[in-house]
């Protein structure tokens, strides 16, 4: 089948700082899933190399965790 074809996605808008209305697609948000599945393989993994890792960078990985989930609640906006 070629041509355009409807696509049923989600998308996120964002208004920034200044007041810009930004939409972007899920890639972004997918991105941020995926790195927060990450960090928890990461905080989860039996390897005490990869524990060392979380144990080293704890403070930064946690607050990193913090702005990925208040970005994917900014993006939560109901629309027709």
């Amino acid at each position: 089948m070629r041509g355009p074809r409807k696509v049923d996605t989600v998308s996120t808008t964002m208004i920034d700082d200044h007041s810009t209305l930004r939409t972007e697609n899920p890639f972004w948000n997918f991105k941020v899933g995926m790195t927060l599945r990450f960090f928890n393989a990461l905080r989860n993994a039996a390897d005490p190399a990869l524990q060392a890792v979380v144990a080293r960078h704890r403070d930064r990985i946690e607050l990193f965790e913090i702005i990925l989930r208040r970005q994917l609640e900014r993006s939560i906006n109901r629309a027709g």
